[in-house]
């Protein structure tokens, strides 16, 4: 298993055994180093000196002040004041926390369409196969709310899971897909090829025929977007597909500002159009995965989720909350005080992107800084993680390599 995606029970880095020590201690010294090297700027002597400057309501033009930018803002203050070592406790704090009364689904055969055996699938949020009947309407797939808007946080697909993945797909009326894995990570197989890449191919998955229709190197750094056209009996509809390989396993993104960026755009993709017929329509569900859909992939939904409560009119967030509030939807989501520190970044670029905070020099200086530490902190915790068997060889076997059909064959 991805060691950022492992359950608590498989992982060894707790948060309060030796292990975490190691890193724990680490942390001290990280925090008293610069971003830019061991010697701070400008004479500066100490941590305390280095610290980004209070960010306050003053500093914002009143006519600009609205609510989501004071929660913004508020938000800013709160977090560029936060030594990196005590969000990494605050993340050890909400881990303790464990959902009531969680329920998880249980079938015989069921741990042959998990990828990995220790990562429950709750029942209550659960996505069931539509058309099946009870004995085989399992996915480990579970819905999560942000706002209006409705996430699918998934495994990547089998070898024997892809018909399943794509009758859900077809089911719920899937209106984008963010990919965020790579299907081979480190040798390893984490990823069955579940879509027909090149363009003009078709190919059918079960009762689900998918085309093709375009692909495109993205404007985002490392995204490939395609659209794809989803047919199943009578009815058919485009979908737009994000694979961003940038997230490495067992590591961070080069910088936090393409998970804002690509949540815009994959919003974007299933919002109808303003005055149009289906104006009044909800917006399609965007399915998230990674490998486990857990770790990356709770990562991203819980940005989102951070701006559908400031959209609500929140006065102010509590990512603590956020993230109990997701892993009681899916469990273990965000899996590692590496990706909740990285969170915290990501919520405030999103703030930025947003247009709800001026990115004011305080602020891109502890993006700076945290990019430094996590760097530093993914470095002192590498002896400390659980490195992962591959995947059994009849396993990746198993991958079904559905022939193509091409524009002309079709024809």
């Amino acid at each position: 298993m991805e060691n950022d995606e492992k359950s608590e029970a498989g992982h060894k880095m707790t948060a309060h055994g030796p292990c975490w020590l190691r890193v724990r201690a680490s942390l001290f010294f990280t925090e008293k180093r610069h971003v830019m090297g061991n010697k701070p700027p400008g004479g500066i002597k100490n941590r305390d000196e280095a610290a980004p400057q209070t960010i306050a309501l003053s500093d914002i033009p009143p006519e600009l002040i609205v609510i989501e930018r004071k929660a913004a803002t508020r938000f800013a203050k709160r977090i560029t004041l936060t030594s990196f070592a005590d969000i990494v406790d605050e993340y050890a704090e909400i881990i303790k926390d464990i959902p009531a009364k969680k329920v998880e689904y249980r079938h015989p055969g069921q741990i042959e369409k998990n990828r990995y055996r220790d990562i429950p699938c709750y029942e209550p949020t659960r996505v069931v196969l539509k058309g099946r009947d009870k004995e085989h309407d399992y996915i480990h797939a579970n819905w999560v709310k942000a706002g209006k808007y409705r996430y699918i946080c998934s495994q990547a697909p089998l070898g024997d899971t892809v018909d399943d993945f794509w009758l859900m797909i077809a089911n719920e009326k899937v209106g984008a897909i963010i990919m965020l894995c790579d299907l081979f990570e480190d040798g390893i197989r984490k990823c069955a090829d579940y879509w027909p890449v090149d363009e003009g191919c078709r190919k059918t998955y079960g009762e689900v025929e998918v085309h093709n229709t375009t692909t495109m190197n993205s404007t985002l750094e490392q995204v490939t977007v395609t659209i794809l056209r989803v047919t199943y009996k009578d009815r058919s509809h485009l979908l737009t597909h994000f694979q961003w390989v940038g997230w490495p396993d067992k590591g961070i993104p080069n910088d936090s500002i393409v998970p804002a960026k690509l949540l815009i755009q994959a919003r974007e993709s299933v919002t109808p159009v303003k005055n149009s017929k289906d104006a009044r329509k909800p917006p399609a569900p965007i399915l998230v995965h990674c490998s486990a859909g857990i770790g990356r992939t709770g990562t991203l939904v819980a940005i989102d989720m951070a701006r559908a409560k400031v959209k609500a009119h929140a006065n102010s967030i509590s990512v603590p909350n956020i993230v109990k509030e997701l892993r009681s939807q899916r469990a273990f989501a965000v899996q590692n005080p590496l990706q909740y520190t990285y969170l915290n970044a990501c919520i405030l670029q999103m703030f930025v992107e947003e247009r709800w905070l001026f990115n004011f020099p305080p602020i891109q200086l502890w993006q700076q800084r945290c990019h430094h530490f996590l760097v530093e902190y993914n470095r002192a915790s590498k002896e400390a993680i659980y490195i992962p068997q591959a995947e059994s060889i009849d396993e990746i076997a198993a991958e079904r390599a559905a022939p193509c059909l091409s524009e002309q064959e079709v024809k």
